[in-house]
C-alpha cells in the first residue's frame, strides 16, 4: 500500500479504533500497541484486497484486542492487589461513540464492569452498544452468525445488568461528591472524610506491585476507609494538591505530592445523598504514567508515519547521536537501564520488538526515541 494512501486512512481511522480497543482493554498503552499492530497488517495488504478499510481495521483490531484480553486476564491473575483500568484525559473517538446505547461507556465504572464478561461478550457488547455496529457486521468480523452474536449480547447485558443502572447518574451528583472528597483531603482529617462517606462505602485501591503502601484488598466500612484515606493523605507531605479534573469522560480528582508528583487519580461512585459509595483510587504509576507523558504526540500525521517508518524504511548513513537518552518517563528509562542503555547511541542497536517487550516501556517511549534518532537520520531494528 502506498505510504500517501495509507496515510490517509490511518489518519481518519486511528481515534475511532483506539476508542474501540481502548474499551476492550481498559488499558490505553495495551490500545495503542494493538492499533499500532492492525495498522502495520493493513499496510502490507494490497488495497484492490480490501473493500472497505474502516470495516478490515475494525475487525482486525477487534480481533487483536480478543487475543490480547485472553493473555491479559491470565497476567490480572497474579497482579498484585486491585486490577483497575487506566486513566486517560479524553475520548479518542467521541465522535464514534456519541451514538453509544451505554452512556459513561468510557467511565472506569463501566470498563470496571466489563471485566466480568468473556472476551468475545465484552466485543459485541462494546460493538453494539457502544460503537452501534448490527449483529449481522459483528458476525462477520467475528466469524459468527447474527443468532450467535445477539445470545452474546444478552449473556453480557445480563452480567452487568443492575450494576450498569447503578453508574448512570446524574453528572451533577459526581461533581458535587468529587467537590466534597477534595475538600475533605484540603483538611485531611478523619472527621473531614467520614462526613463524605456513606456508611458501607468500599474502597479500592491499584498500586500494583511497586507502590508498598497500597491497600491490597478492598476496604469496606466509612470507619476504616476514612482512616485509610487520613493516613494516606497525610503523608504525601505539606504542599500536596488535590484537583478536581474530567478524567474517562466524568469528573475525578488527581492527588500530587508536595513536589509535584502525581499518585493518584481517584474516581468515585455517589448515593443518591452526595456522598462517596465507591471510591477507586489508581496509584499505580505505569498507570498514571500517559497522564504525565512529557512528550504527548501533537501531530497525528506524523504519528501515522512513524508507523510507515517502522515498516519501510531501513538503518540511513548518518552521525550517530551519543547523548544521554531524551525524557520518555521514569519507568521506561529503569526498563531501558536494565538492558544496560543508557545512552541514545545504544537504542539504534536494538529493535523495536525487543524494546516493546520490556516491562514499562511502551509505545510513547518508542515513539519519542524513534524521533529523536530520526533528528541525526538514524533508526532502530525493525
Amino acid at each position: 500500500m502506498e505510504t500517501d494512501v495509507f496515510d490517509a486512512i490511518a489518519l481518519a481511522e486511528r481515534p475511532r479504533l483506539l476508542g474501540l480497543a481502548y474499551r476492550m482493554l481498559g488499558s490505553y498503552s495495551d490500545a495503542e500497541d494493538v492499533v499500532q499492530d492492525a495498522l502495520l497488517r493493513f499496510h502490507a495488504v494490497h488495497t484492490n484486497e480490501i473493500i472497505s478499510s474502516a470495516a478490515y481495521l475494525t475487525t482486525v483490531t477487534t480481533r487483536l484486542a480478543i487475543d490480547h484480553l485472553r493473555s491479559a486476564r491470565v497476567r490480572r491473575e497474579s497482579y498484585v492487589g486491585p486490577w483497575l483500568p487506566e486513566p486517560i484525559a479524553s475520548d479518542p473517538a467521541p465522535d464514534a461513540s456519541s451514538r453509544a446505547v451505554v452512556r459513561d461507556s468510557l467511565s472506569i465504572a463501566f470498563l470496571v464492569m466489563l471485566e466480568r464478561l468473556s472476551p468475545t461478550e465484552r466485543a459485541v457488547l462494546v460493538l453494539h452498544d457502544v460503537f452501534a455496529y448490527t449483529h449481522a457486521e459483528i458476525g462477520s468480523m467475528l466469524d459468527r452468525s447474527d443468532t450467535s452474536c445477539r445470545q452474546l449480547l444478552r449473556r453480557a447485558r445480563q452480567r452487568i445488568g443492575d450494576d450498569r443502572a447503578a453508574t448512570e447518574v446524574p453528572p451533577s451528583r459526581r461533581h458535587e461528591v468529587v467537590r466534597r472528597f477534595v475538600s475533605a483531603c484540603e483538611g485531611g482529617d478523619f472527621d473531614a472524610f467520614l462526613s463524605a462517606l456513606m456508611a458501607d462505602v468500599e474502597l479500592v485501591f491499584d498500586g500494583g506491585p511497586t507502590v508498598k503502601t497500597a491497600a491490597r484488598r478492598p476496604i469496606r466500612g466509612a470507619d476504616r476507609v476514612a482512616r485509610f484515606l487520613a493516613f494516606a493523605i497525610t503523608r504525601t507531605g505539606a504542599g500536596r494538591r488535590v484537583e478536581p479534573t474530567m478524567l474517562n469522560g466524568g469528573p475525578a480528582a488527581l492527588i500530587f505530592t508536595g513536589r509535584d508528583a502525581l499518585i493518584g487519580a481517584v474516581f468515585i461512585e455517589p448515593d443518591e445523598h452526595h456522598h462517596a459509595a465507591v471510591i477507586r483510587w489508581i496509584r499505580n504509576p505505569s498507570k498514571l504514567q500517559h497522564l504525565t507523558d512529557p512528550r504527548p504526540p501533537t501531530n497525528e500525521h506524523a504519528t501515522h508515519r512513524r508507523v510507515v517508518r517502522g515498516v519501510s524504511r531501513g538503518h540511513k548513513d548518518g552521525d550517530m547521536p551519543d547523548g544521554d537518552l531524551p525524557e520518555i518517563g521514569a519507568p521506561a528509562t529503569r526498563a531501558l537501564a536494565a538492558i544496560g542503555i543508557t545512552r541514545l547511541d545504544q537504542v539504534a542497536e536494538r529493535s523495536e520488538a525487543e524494546l516493546l517487550a520490556l516491562h514499562g516501556f511502551g509505545p510513547r517511549a518508542l515513539s519519542i526515541l524513534r524521533d529523536e534518532l530520526a533528528a541525526h537520520g538514524r533508526s532502530m531494528r525493525v
